[in-house]
């Protein structure tokens, strides 16, 4: 039997939302994104990531808190693993202006998809995958 992300190429279980056509978006299944491939899933995460931030939610934080919420998470483990697996401290402020903010997102997706789907990714394959579809 597959996995969702198996079954979805969506590594951060992005859920559908029939208002966001992401590029490489085939359909949705059980509620989450459907995408061609894994490049495309990790091109949404790191998109939806950079729009998050642009947003003010800009800590690891903020962003688990929108990403995974209390209501249907448990939240604050999801934050105390991430910050674990990137040595980010909750309310450090991310940006998304240079190159070290690229990878520290990278670096955030990464710990993301380990937590969702227990992927282990690296931040460089993910780097390679957003070479081939950005």
């Amino acid at each position: 039997m597959k996995t969702l992300f198996e079954q979805t190429n969506n590594p951060l279980n992005i859920r559908y939302n029939s208002s966001n056509t992401w590029r490489g978006q085939t359909s949705a299944y059980c509620g989450f994104c459907v995408f061609r491939s894994t490049d495309y899933g990790y091109r949404a995460a790191y998109v939806l990531l950079c729009s998050y931030i642009r947003k003010g939610y800009n800590t690891v934080h903020s962003i688990v808190t929108r990403w995974a919420p209390p209501t249907e998470n448990d939240t604050e483990s999801y934050i105390s693993y991430v910050c674990e697996q990137t040595n980010i401290p909750p309310d450090t402020i991310l940006g998304i202006d240079t190159q070290h903010d690229y990878w520290t997102i990278l670096i955030l997706i990464a710990a993301m998809a380990r937590m969702e789907n227990s992927i282990n990714v690296q931040p460089q394959d993910i780097n390679l995958a957003l070479g081939k579809v950005l």
